[in-house]
């Protein structure tokens, strides 16, 4: 079980990571103002499409998933600080800017979906470990 000290460290941690993120797409040059999702894809999604979307993946945490590990909670921190903060560019700018080159994959990033990537990354891990603990029970 987490503890109410432990869920206003990563509210702050979540206020640091949006903070951060909006900062370095203010002072990095924008190479790409995407406007659809990670990678280029679906470009020209509409703010209300991705509130949605971002509406339905909350309410899909509340309900699918029960694990109250700092992990799980620090990941689902990572992940919705990138979306919360993709998504004030989304409101103000129609787009996402990416400042982040990777020349050699082929394409350009923001810190923001760095914390997305991560949170989902360690969800999955968490989900697996929870799996074969059950398993082995």
């Amino acid at each position: 079980m987490i503890k109410k000290t432990t869920s206003f460290s990563l509210s702050f941690v979540f206020l640091i990571l949006v903070l951060l993120d909006q900062v370095t797409k203010f002072f990095f040059p924008t190479i790409y103002l995407n406007t659809g999702i990670s990678f280029g894809l679906q470009p020209d999604l509409s703010t209300w499409f991705v509130i949605i979307i971002l509406s339905i993946v909350i309410f899909s945490f509340q309900i699918f998933f029960k694990t109250k590990t700092f992990i799980f909670e620090l990941s689902k921190t990572l992940f919705f600080a990138g979306a919360i903060s993709n998504l004030i560019d989304r409101v103000f700018l129609s787009g996402v800017r990416d400042w982040l080159s990777f020349s050699l994959l082929g394409f350009t990033n923001n810190l923001a979906d760095i914390w997305i990537t991560i949170g989902i990354l360690g969800i999955i891990w968490v989900e697996i470990l929870e799996f074969k603990k059950k398993k082995n029970k």
